[in-house]
């Protein structure tokens, strides 16, 4: 399984380049997950439906199956549990969004890609990840720069540049 974090303030294309890698990774017949960071009191359920009010109550683990799929819910758990879950899936990519600093996003087999609104802001993510493996800036800025790169680091516009974006996930 190869882990692709995707790094980037609110707005800054993360989840648009998500979708446009997962779509096209999915029509190449590849697994695809995807764990998302959700940001303060936001949550997937309507806790005034039957499911939500089961996690109100407190139920640990809740799960509702649907038509689209299975809809889990476990309280107190972190990005560690959330990989674990992914795992037992078997994806052959794991896409990130957020958790930019958990370590345990930072090893040498974690690929990330940045996704800026400026180029002020693709520098200042890439500088606070030196560290890591950054493959490419995508995101609003790519579609307004007419850079190929910033600090050596190529920009790719999402969707244009999707396969070429595979390519350097997938070495």
């Amino acid at each position: 399984m190869r882990i692709v974090a995707v790094l980037g303030y609110s707005g800054s294309g993360k989840t648009t380049t998500i979708e446009h890698l997962t779509s096209e990774l999915v029509s190449r017949g590849m697994k695809v997950g995807v764990v998302k960071h959700i940001h303060g009191e936001h949550t997937l359920f309507d806790y005034s439906k039957d499911t939500g009010r089961f996690v109100k109550s407190g139920a640990n683990p809740v799960v509702g199956v649907a038509q689209d799929g299975l809809h889990l819910f476990l309280a107190g758990e972190d990005l560690e549990r959330a990989l674990m879950l992914v795992r037992n899936s078997s994806p052959d990519y794991l896409f990130v969004e957020g958790f930019s600093t958990h370590t345990l996003l930072r090893g040498v087999d974690v690929m990330c890609v940045v996704c800026a609104k400026t180029e002020d802001e693709a520098v200042e993510l890439i500088e606070k990840h030196t560290t890591r493996s950054i493959v490419c800036v995508t995101g609003v800025l790519a579609i307004n720069s007419k850079k190929n790169e910033i600090r050596g680091i190529p920009i790719l516009t999402i969707p244009d540049d999707t396969c070429k974006l595979i390519q350097l996930i997938s070495r």
